[in-house]
C-alpha cells in the first residue's frame, strides 16, 4: 500500500511537472506573438518589416523555402503581398500546423486549414504578379479579411475575389478586380502620409457582389465599374483629385444580402469629370438609391437608368 501510495505521488508530481511546463511555454510563446504583432504595428515602413524578417528580429517568424512565383491564391489565408528584392514568405513557426504551402511551378497556394485565427504571412516578390486569388468558401464567413498589397504597377495584374468579404489596401497605380459572390473594400494609400498617387486607375467587374472604394491620396482618377446583378456601397474619391472618367455601367442586385441598410448607394466627389457615366438597370419591383455629391458633374455626362433607380443629388 505504501508503494502505491508513493507510486501516486509521484505521478502527481510528474504530472504537475508536465502542466506547469506547458504554462511556462503558452506565456513564453504568448509574449513572442505578441511582441512580433507590436514590432510589426511599430514599423515605419514595408522596408522596416522586411529588414525586421530577414534580420530575425521578429521570433515566431520563419523564412520557407519556394522558387519563384507568378500566382498567388490565398484560401482564407492572411497576407501582405509586397515587393521585395527576392521571392520569399515568412510565416509564424506556431502556424505550420494551420497554414498549407504548396507551390506548383509558378503558383503559390496558401491554404487555411483551420477556424482558427492565424498571424500574417508576409510575401515579397520582385515582379509584380499576374493573378491573385482570393477565397473563402465558408459563406457565412463575411467578416472582412484586410490584405495589403504594395509596391506593385498592377498594369498586368488580375485581382480576383470568390465568396466573403475583403479589404484591400493598395498602392498600385492599376488595379483591376474581378469579383464573384463578394463584398470588397478597395482602399488606396501611401506610405508616406504627405506623399500623393499621380494617377489611378480603377477597372472592376463585379457578379452578384457589392463593391466599395475610398481614394484618399490620388492626383488623378479613371474609374469603370462594369455591374451584373452587383451593387457598389460607396465610391469616395477625394476633393483634391481629379477625375478623367467615371463609369458606372450594368445591373443592380435584387436584394441587399452584404450589409443592413435600405440599399443606398453613394458616389462621393465635389467636382467635375470629364466623363460621366451612370447606365444602371434594377430589378422589377426593386428600387433603388444612388446618391451623388451636388458638385459632381461630367464635361461629357450620360445618365440613364431605369425608372427604379432613384438619382438624388446631395444638398
Amino acid at each position: 500500500m505504501k508503494q502505491i501510495k508513493k507510486l501516486s505521488t509521484k505521478l502527481l508530481l510528474a504530472l504537475g511537472v508536465i502542466i506547469l511546463s506547458v504554462i511556462v511555454w503558452q506565456v513564453i510563446v504568448s509574449k513572442q506573438v505578441i511582441g512580433d504583432e507590436k514590432k510589426i504595428k511599430q514599423a515605419q515602413s514595408i522596408e522596416q518589416i522586411q529588414e525586421l524578417l530577414k534580420n530575425g528580429d521578429l521570433k515566431t517568424y520563419r523564412m520557407l523555402p519556394c522558387s519563384p512565383f507568378s500566382t498567388i491564391k490565398l484560401n482564407e489565408a492572411r497576407a501582405y503581398i509586397l515587393k521585395g528584392d527576392e521571392y520569399a514568405i515568412y510565416m509564424s513557426q506556431y502556424d505550420n500546423r494551420n497554414v498549407e504551402v504548396v507551390q506548383n511551378e509558378d503558383e503559390l497556394f496558401l491554404n487555411k486549414k483551420t477556424t482558427f485565427s492565424v498571424g500574417l504571412i508576409f510575401i515579397f516578390m520582385p515582379e509584380d504578379p499576374q493573378f491573385v486569388y482570393f477565397t473563402k468558401p465558408k459563406k457565412e464567413s463575411w467578416a472582412y479579411s484586410k490584405q495589403i498589397i504594395y509596391g506593385f504597377r498592377g498594369e498586368n495584374t488580375l485581382l480576383s475575389f470568390e465568396e466573403g468579404g475583403w479589404q484591400i489596401v493598395t498602392n498600385m497605380p492599376y488595379i483591376n478586380v474581378n469579383q464573384r459572390n463578394s463584398y470588397l473594400q478597395l482602399h488606396t494609400f501611401s506610405q508616406d502620409s504627405t506623399a500623393r498617387m499621380n494617377h489611378v486607375q480603377i477597372n472592376v467587374n463585379a457578379e452578384n457582389s457589392q463593391f466599395s472604394f475610398n481614394d484618399p491620396v490620388s492626383n488623378r482618377a479613371d474609374v469603370n465599374i462594369q455591374l451584373q446583378e452587383s451593387d457598389i456601397r460607396e465610391l469616395k474619391i477625394n476633393s483634391e483629385s481629379t477625375i478623367g472618367t467615371l463609369r458606372l455601367k450594368g445591373t443592380l442586385h435584387k436584394e441587399n444580402k452584404f450589409y443592413e441598410g435600405n440599399g443606398k448607394m453613394d458616389i462621393k466627389h465635389p467636382g467635375q469629370c470629364d466623363s460621366l457615366i451612370i447606365q444602371l438597370t434594377s430589378n422589377p419591383g426593386v428600387a433603388k438609391q444612388l446618391f451623388l455629391s451636388k458638385e459632381l458633374s461630367g464635361k461629357f455626362e450620360n445618365i440613364d437608368c431605369s425608372k427604379n433607380v432613384i438619382i438624388t443629388r446631395g444638398e
